[in-house]
């Protein structure tokens, strides 16, 4: 059976992007039934103030777009 500090790494591993979501040594985890867990995590959000909408969209399009082979 997987462990606390085992889904903590995975969860950094997977999505740990500096500044933008990162992932506590010491985030807590509650494992579920399944195969899986959630851990807690911080989402940065921005301020409306010197945001734009579109280029925040455009940044997150970018970066979950699929290479082309």
């Amino acid at each position: 059976m997987r462990d606390e500090a085992w889904f903590r790494q995975r969860a950094k591993e997977l999505y740990h992007d500096e500044g933008e979501i990162e992932v506590d040594d010491g985030a807590t985890v509650s494992i579920g039934e399944d195969a899986g867990a959630y851990v807690q995590a911080w989402v940065w959000v921005p301020s409306e103030e010197g945001y734009e909408a579109d280029d925040t969209m455009q940044a997150v399009e970018n970066k979950n777009a699929t290479p082309a082979p």
